[in-house]
């Protein structure tokens, strides 16, 4: 078991009320878990001792747990109930979930709480004997356990105060529970961006990660994830060129044109846009902009078609993969929108839906391209086209343009 520091203990009873949606956040895990949870958040620890059927006992839990002004301030902080009384259940939203808490202090069922008791009790009251209700206010740290309390009910300022008291020898900021949450969040998405090399993705999860951990103990993991994004940054010139040199002009000017964006105003920035312009006067560089514009263009309807299949409306779905198909064919974005669909044919149940329409949009898009063909002077590949086209979908409208064409032809 880790040690801890006594900064302050006090107790107190209040009368101003809360609303329903406010509460006590009370730890759910074991006491070496909340000596990490306070280190990580930079926060002190709020122990509170707590009898049932006691007059003392029975004011801190109608005043002081629904005063707002201590439920706010023991939002930072990590708050460890030990009571070893039985309540009746009770349904409450927990971090966004439905579940049963205890009756008189909510956040977490009696079991925890009477757990809580029988694993402190012999670290704050080595004698076994208890007296409540009692406050105690800890620090998280490698010093030898000490502490001081006092018992009974005083005014809720004191102990206000005191979790103020607490955080200003900690020094820094503390998080309050919710904040860690999404700081924890946010590292992982961007560890996880930073992996696949998704630098955009990378610094919008760090504009929200950096002020959020400022001051605490996480802002080392936000600066080390900041140093890892320069490093790449420092890598994108040649990553780029090496695309451009094994063919892959799509990725390279995309790169470059990301990084462009991530980096904006640094000197990182301007050596990538100065390869950007350089490759971009090349027929390849100029050809892969085109397509990165058209993709542009098709990611809105991209993202509408994502949302129709979440919705189950596989028509809409559907007609929208297919004008990203019109808008964007040789993007990736295009490549994603025809797996999107082939996904589709192989389901019988929702192939029973969109069958016809896929048909019908794949026969038009194949005449599309055979009278390109024919226009470029491929006459032969044209035709043998319109040809595959009799043989595909032969019930299309497609396939009957395709046969008025040929035989005109004739």
């Amino acid at each position: 078991m880790r040690n801890a520091n006594l900064v302050v203990v006090v107790s107190l009873a209040i009368t101003v009320s809360v609303s329903p949606a406010q509460s006590i956040e009370w730890w759910s895990g074991d006491w070496e878990g909340a000596l990490q949870e306070a280190a990580a958040r930079n926060v002190p620890i709020f122990v509170a001792w707590i009898m049932d059927d006691e007059e003392a006992n029975d004011r801190i839990v109608a005043g002081l747990y629904k005063d707002e002004s201590f439920i706010k301030a023991t939002a930072r902080a990590v708050c460890v109930l030990a009571c070893p009384g039985t309540h009746s259940p009770k349904e409450q939203r927990v971090r966004g979930k439905l579940t049963k808490v205890c009756s008189k202090f909510g956040s977490v069922p009696c079991v925890r709480h009477k757990k809580m008791e029988m694993e402190i009790r012999g670290l704050f009251w080595p004698t076994g004997k208890v007296a409540t209700p009692t406050h105690v206010v800890v620090l998280p740290d490698e010093d030898e356990t000490k502490f001081r309390s006092m018992h009974d009910v005083v005014g809720s300022g004191t102990y206000v105060k005191a979790i103020a008291d607490a955080q200003r020898k900690l020094g820094g900021r503390g998080l309050s529970g919710m904040e860690h949450r999404r700081a924890r969040d946010l590292m992982a998405q961007g560890k996880e961006s930073l992996a696949r090399s998704d630098l955009l993705q990378v610094m919008a999860c760090l504009e929200e990660l950096e002020p959020l951990v400022k001051g605490t103990p996480l802002g080392k993991t936000a600066a080390s994830i900041r140093e890892a994004v320069n490093a790449q940054g420092a890598e994108l010139r040649q990553k780029a060129e090496e695309a451009a040199a094994a063919g892959r002009w799509i990725d390279a000017m995309r790169m470059l044109r990301d990084g462009g964006k991530v980096f904006k105003g640094t000197a990182t920035a301007r050596g990538l846009m100065k390869l950007e312009s350089r490759l971009g006067r090349s027929r390849e560089g100029r050809e892969a902009v085109r397509i990165l514009k058209a993709e542009a263009r098709a990611l809105p309807l991209f993202n509408k078609a994502v949302g129709y299949e979440k919705d189950r409306d596989y028509v809409k779905a559907v007609n929208m993969y297919y004008r990203v198909l019109s808008t964007a064919p040789e993007a990736p974005l295009g490549t994603k929108a025809r797996a999107r669909i082939d996904e589709f044919k192989a389901d019988p149940a929702v192939n029973a839906l969109v069958g016809r329409i896929v048909a019908s949009r794949d026969a038009n898009l194949e005449f599309k391209a055979a009278r390109k063909l024919m226009r470029s002077g491929d006459e032969a590949g044209g035709r043998a086209m319109l040809q595959g086209i009799l043989e595909k979908w032969p019930g299309t409208a497609s396939a009957k343009k395709a046969r008025q064409l040929l035989e005109k032809q004739d």
